[in-house]
Order: C-alpha cells, then structure tokens, then sequence
C-alpha cells in the first residue's frame, strides 16, 4: 500500500512539474510563422449565424487537410460576427478553396477570399497602399500652417 501510494506521489510531481515548464514558457508564434499560417488561410464572408466550425470545416474538407476555423464572435454579446477564417494544412488548399466562392452555405452564398491579414509595417515595401496604409516618412523642410484669417 505504501508503495503504491508512493507511486502515486512520483507520478503527481512529475505532471505538476510538466505543467509547471509549458505554462512558464509560452509558446508564441513568431511573424514568419504569422505569414506562412496567413499563406495558408482564407476568409470566409457572409457566414449565417447559426454556422458551427465543425460545418464551415465540413463544406472546406474536400479542399485540403483543414487545421483550424475561426468564427469570430462579439466580445461583448458574443454573437457571431458573420465571418470566419479557415487555416489549411498547405498552401494549394487555399486555391481550391478559392472555387467555393459564392458557394451556398446554409443557404448563404459565401464570399472565399485570400487572406491578407499580417503585414509587417516596419518594411515599407511591403505596404503598397489600399487601405489607405501608406508609410509615414518625415520631412524636416516643411511646417504646417493652419487657422489662418482670410483678409480680402
């Protein structure tokens, strides 16, 4: 009895020190990893509220391999918001998965669309407009006047 319950102690502080190690070390990803999950991702818009992820990943599967769906949510009433994102396992699932635009899903039509979610805005070139991002550059020879009275 004494051994077993010895055993049991052996075995409860190694689970406490493994769970100990992976929360002390958090395990976040890094931007190239970012990028290349984006690479492998699209956004799916016009997705009925009622949508579960098991379904969008159902309607996807027979695109790729499928690692993750997204349907974000509200934070304050967490509803859904009526869009998703689905991450596949490689890059040529999302290609396929570009043919399933303005498909039905739950009698919606979906739009499919790539993703274009990271962009690092430390590299200028990368930044090519479109949303009105535009890289902020200083000029040291100019000012800006303002409140001006007009005279006539």
């Amino acid at each position: 009895m004494e051994e077993e319950a010895e055993k049991l102690k052996e075995l409860q502080s190694e689970v406490e020190k493994q769970m100990n190690i992976s929360a002390a070390t958090p395990n976040f990803p890094t931007f190239e990893e970012k990028m290349e999950a984006d690479q492998r991702s699209i956004f799916v818009g016009n997705v009925d509220y009622g949508a579960t992820a098991e379904e969008l990943e159902q309607h996807f599967h027979g695109c790729g391999s499928v690692n993750r769906v997204t349907i974000l949510c509200d934070k304050y009433s967490g509803h859904p918001k009526g869009f998703a994102y689905v991450e596949f396992a490689d890059k040529d699932s999302v290609g396929t998965a570009m043919a399933l635009d303005e498909s039905l899903f739950r009698a919606r039509q979906i739009k499919v669309s790539k993703l274009h979610h990271c962009i690092d805005f430390t590299k200028t070139s990368e930044i090519k407009g479109g949303w009105g991002l535009k890289p902020f550059t200083h000029n040291n020879n100019s000012i800006l006047v303002s409140n001006i009275a007009v005279t006539s």
